[in-house]
């Protein structure tokens, strides 16, 4: 494949101190294009004779997919803390052995980073009273990258800590009487698509010990 010469601009280190958060400018690095990866950046021999893989994404875009990731993550986070807090609740129940005290929780919010924001509140040019937010973009985008791993620390942490509540609670459950499981919704579609419950599902202990009467009732 013929070599493609592409001149690219890359950050530069300034030799005299700049202020903060000050956008700098940007050097041509001469880069001889060999190829290209399946996400766009392109792999090619800088002037050092290195190979490198260079990629190149607008910082809306950044902004854009970071925002998404960690707002994928957040929900897996909350979900994995909900559940955690459903099976700890049901295993401290006195009726399947439990203490009555929930154990502890895991902190979910505090741990994540804050964002620098600065509010003013004022009339602008139109007379209408606004609340203008400012913060810089690198300090957002460096906020959200370490929420990024945090987050993903904290999904590794809690995933395992589910699945041992779930089985301690299994297990709970099957010495008092309760299957392992709880019980699901039961009930079939009409001829017209429409769903009959004919049985709702268990969402609480207390569901669970009423449907197993029930259906002790059925086989009597």
């Amino acid at each position: 494949m013929k070599s493609i010469i592409l001149s690219l601009f890359l950050f530069s280190i300034p030799a005299c101190q700049t202020t903060p958060n000050q956008v700098q400018e940007l050097k041509t690095e001469q880069l001889d294009v060999k190829g290209q990866t399946s996400t766009g950046g392109k792999i090619a021999i800088n002037e050092k004779r290195q190979v490198i893989i260079v990629q190149e994404d607008s910082v809306t875009d950044d902004l854009a997919v970071q925002d998404l990731i960690n707002t994928q993550l957040m929900d897996r986070v909350l979900r994995e803390h909900w559940s955690l807090k459903q099976c700890r609740t049901s295993l401290s129940d006195t009726r399947l052995g439990g203490s009555g005290d929930l154990q502890p929780m895991p902190d979910v919010a505090s741990v994540l980073k804050p964002r620098d924001v600065q509010e003013e509140m004022g009339v602008d040019e139109n007379g209408d009273l606004k609340i203008v937010r400012k913060e810089f973009l690198n300090h957002r985008l460096a906020a959200m990258k370490s929420n990024t791993k945090t987050m993903e620390k904290m999904i590794s942490t809690l995933t395992p800590m589910v699945e041992e509540c779930e089985r301690r609670l299994g297990n709970a459950r099957l010495d008092h009487g309760l299957p392992s499981e709880r019980f699901v919704a039961q009930g079939y579609f009409t001829a017209g698509g429409t769903w009959v419950e004919t049985r709702h599902a268990e969402h609480s202990l207390s569901d669970g010990y009423e449907i197993s009467a029930e259906n002790g009732k059925k086989h009597k």
